[in-house]
């Protein structure tokens, strides 16, 4: 009987010994997979893990947008716990965007993971596409492209010819040249420029015609060597166009020898030149007429340069302004004419109204002096009557009563 009750004894025993070991083991593993930070994850293999026993590693890695700074990574099982990671993991670096013509960045903002850069076109372009570029896991997200301004259509100029021949417009920083036409002079820049606004700076500029052009001829006679009497003479007509009196315009004529004359002279063609100088005046527009003025220009022929108009105003007027005009290299005049204004007490005849009144004044206070020198003595007159006790004069009694 007791042999049967140890057996039996024996049984419970063991299986008592099994369920505490499988408990003490089941304490031991871990429950769930490791807590990850905000820029940490298991790896791809670590996830393929799902017996967190005890002892097991598993693999951290840094997220997408993020790299490793420091660490291995590795966690551990221990004791139903997992080990702390020494994994320390930082935003990635973008860098500076890659350079493109004629933009720039603003980077104030910083070039790591999540960040963003302003784009910005330089002067005289146009930006095309995102104004913003961001930093993600892959780079520089964002396209952008700078543009040169294109201008309108280059003026037209009257009497000028340009450089701009078309179809399509100029772009920024490019110039079109002007030149007149035969016969007309250019006033202002010669050349423009497409500027950032779309426009042109500084602004075209004109071709007037201004009657300057002579014809001078001469005749010159150009002797041939080698011969006694052999000459040659020819007769040139020239135009000189000049646009400033005291300014000459100097022209080379050559005359070259007849066939005949060089065969009769036996030498070889020969050129001879002479230089001439002449020069033609700026004839400015009929000079401005001023009311109530008269000037000194009396016609038919229009001033040239560097001629003077004197204007004078007519009685009863003052002038204002310059009392004279003179013509300009432009066919103008400087400065601007004058005025005639009728001012009262300005214009009156100061001598015709001043005198008289002198007169007047000087004869009223003589006629004063006068009556008061002959009141006073009749003053004393009459005092010296009643000293004395004689009779005034009748005279005397008559103005007396007066």
């Amino acid at each position: 009987m007791e042999v049967v009750l140890n057996a039996s004894g024996l049984r419970k025993f063991r299986s008592l010994l099994l369920i505490h070991l499988f408990a003490v083991n089941a304490a031991a593993d871990c429950l769930t997979p490791p807590t990850t930070q905000h820029d940490t994850d298991l790896s791809e293999k670590s996830r393929m893990v799902d017996d967190y026993r005890e002892g097991v590693q598993l693999q951290l890695e840094c997220i997408s947008g993020y790299v490793r700074k420091s660490g291995t990574g590795n966690t551990t099982c221990n004791s139903g716990n997992w080990t702390k990671s020494d994994l320390i993991c930082t935003r990635k670096d973008c860098g500076p965007p890659h350079d493109q013509p004629h933009m720039k960045f603003n980077l104030s903002q910083g070039t790591l993971f999540g960040d963003a850069v302003q784009v910005l076109c330089d002067k005289g372009y146009l930006l095309s596409g995102v104004t913003f570029k961001q930093c993600l896991s892959f780079g520089w997200f964002g396209k952008a492209k700078c543009f040169a301004v294109v201008c309108k259509t280059p003026p037209e100029v009257a009497n000028a010819s340009s450089s701009w021949s078309g179809p399509k417009n100029p772009k920024y920083g490019e110039t079109i040249q002007y030149s007149c036409k035969e016969g007309y002079t250019l006033f202002g820049n010669s050349s423009i420029t497409c500027d950032e606004n779309g426009g042109y700076t500084p602004g075209p500029p004109e071709c007037k015609a201004i009657p300057t052009e002579a014809k001078i001829t001469t005749t010159l006679t150009s002797s041939i060597p080698r011969t006694s009497k052999a000459e040659t003479t020819s007769t040139v007509t020239i135009a000189i166009s000049t646009s400033h009196r005291n300014k000459l315009a100097t022209t080379q004529i050559a005359s070259t020898v007849s066939p005949s004359q060089e065969a009769a002279s036996g030498s070889s063609k020969e050129t001879a030149t002479s230089s001439l100088s002449s020069f033609q005046a700026v004839v400015c527009k009929t000079p401005p007429e001023v009311a109530n003025a008269s000037s000194s220009w009396s016609g038919p022929k229009n001033p040239k340069y560097g001629e003077t108009i004197q204007y004078s105003c007519k009685e009863g007027y003052t002038l204002f302004g310059n009392s004279s005009i003179t013509c300009d290299e432009n066919g103008g005049y400087t400065p601007g004419p004058p005025e005639c204004k009728d001012v009262p007490g300005i214009n009156a005849n100061k001598e015709g109204v001043s005198v008289p009144v002198i007169i007047s004044l000087t004869a009223v206070f003589l006629v004063i002096i006068i009556v008061i020198g002959f009141l006073y003595m009749l003053h004393q007159k009459k005092k010296g009557s009643y000293d004395t006790g004689e009779d005034l004069k009748p005279e005397l009694l008559q103005f007396q009563n007066l």
